[in-house]
């Protein structure tokens, strides 16, 4: 009588374990989903924006304010770039940096005559008022060499690469 109530309550278990899993994964799998989806039309956003002439990609400032706006408004994001073919480069980031919240505009432009590279950070507070500049000058980071540059250079649509760790961060993540 006793094995027979421990084979039932073994199986009652492995049965409530897979619930379990099967209900664990598929809220994970929604919330991927759901930040695919998000992602992706904050994206066809931006493209309409400067598809259309709405933001002016060469309007440093307008540029700016696009950026971290989409940053500071979608938590999920860890970056929103822009890069041009001969090299530029516009990013917004966000940076925790001893338990506070910044966001940073990233500007690396590149002069093909001195074969360098310029990165200018500036740092924002929550508030998004200009806190810190820094500037850097032949930064070894290009582009151009850049997975997220190749996929999405190379495709026409929406395009992720694989995982990868960010080159400032060194944390896992995809574009």
């Amino acid at each position: 009588m006793y094995i027979a109530w421990y084979i039932t309550s073994k199986n009652n278990v492995k049965d409530m374990v897979y619930q379990i899993n099967e209900e664990i994964s598929s809220g994970v799998s929604s919330r991927i989903i759901n930040l695919f989806n998000g992602t992706e039309k904050t994206l066809l956003t931006l493209h309409d924006l400067f598809q259309n002439n709405i933001i002016d990609l060469s309007d440093k400032k307008e540029r700016e304010e696009i950026f971290l706006s989409f940053l500071k408004n979608n938590p999920n994001f860890s970056w929103i770039v822009f890069g041009w073919p001969h090299g530029d480069f516009l990013g917004a980031q966000r940076e925790l940096n001893d338990e506070q919240e910044f966001l940073n505009i990233i500007n690396r432009n590149w002069d093909k005559e001195k074969s360098s590279l310029t990165k200018t950070i500036t740092m924002f507070s929550e508030d998004l008022k200009s806190s810190n500049n820094r500037i850097i000058i032949n930064d070894s980071y290009n582009i151009l060499n850049r997975t997220w540059y190749k996929v999405g250079s190379g495709t026409r649509g929406l395009g992720w690469t694989p995982v990868y760790l960010f080159s400032t961060t060194k944390q896992p993540g995809i574009n």
